[in-house]
């Protein structure tokens, strides 16, 4: 056994030292316990993959530019991420991209175009318009689990919606897209996050790295692997490839 296979060895791989010990562990004594926290940077490369199994629904706001045209989808406007969990509507981040780049994330919807109060508080006014509703809290964690659709949304929205008078109120396109995260009652709590692409039955390439500019992580999904690729979002403190 040479240097590099020595387990003694700093130049032995952790996660390679970590799968000896383990077959090993049989002829082991009962009273040798073996724990390892490794750090983010030595887990093995797609180690977040199997970590992420969390679903969660993402609503998106878009900006309406005057004048709309095909090129909407592709012109940079303010789009705000909300993370869906009913009766609570808690708002992520707001970046400056196409609004058109989210439809290459397999489960994207498209719930439509309405009109609000300017300036208005979303993740307050929706969460109160759930309330509102009526629904039962089972609903509502019922709504929250199969997703979004047009008909539930607009029963929620109309509470928000202009109708006729458009002073002071500003068109702003929906939409949802499914994302998986670590953790089970939050996609992330408060704070910066990152997010990557995955795909595991690409012909090419199957997942990106983690990145906190979410318009070159889209793009670059659909470049590498085509549409319909999941997405995946955690707090940029927790580390990652």
């Amino acid at each position: 056994m040479n240097d590099a296979d020595d387990l003694g060895s700093v130049r032995y791989p952790c996660h390679l030292l970590l799968s000896h010990l383990t077959a090993l562990s049989p002829s082991l004594p009962n009273a040798v316990v073996l724990q390892f926290n490794l750090p983010s940077h030595l887990h093995p490369p797609d180690y977040d993959l199997s970590t992420c199994i969390h679903p969660h629904t993402l609503l998106g706001t878009a900006g309406v530019p005057s004048g709309g045209d095909e090129d909407d989808e592709i012109r940079p406007v303010p789009v705000t991420l909300y993370h869906w969990s009913p009766p609570s509507v808690r708002a992520i981040l707001t970046v400056v991209m196409p609004p058109g780049a989210f439809r290459a994330v397999e489960g994207y919807v498209e719930l439509g175009e309405f009109k609000v109060v300017e300036y208005v508080n979303l993740s307050k006014a929706l969460s109160e318009a759930l309330v509102a509703e009526g629904q039962t809290e089972s609903e509502m964690e019922m709504q929250g689990k199969e997703g979004l659709t047009r008909e539930g949304f607009a029963g929620v929205i109309r509470k928000l919606d202009g109708g006729g008078e458009a002073q002071g109120r500003e068109a702003l396109r929906f939409f949802t897209v499914p994302v998986m995260g670590k953790g089970a009652e939050r996609a992330v709590d408060r704070g910066e996050v990152v997010w990557r692409w995955s795909k595991p039955g690409s012909a090419y390439r199957k997942s990106g790295r983690w990145g906190r500019d979410l318009k070159t992580v889209l793009e670059e999904g659909e470049w590498s692997a085509g549409r319909g690729f999941g997405l995946l979002v955690k707090g940029a403190e927790e580390g990652g490839r």
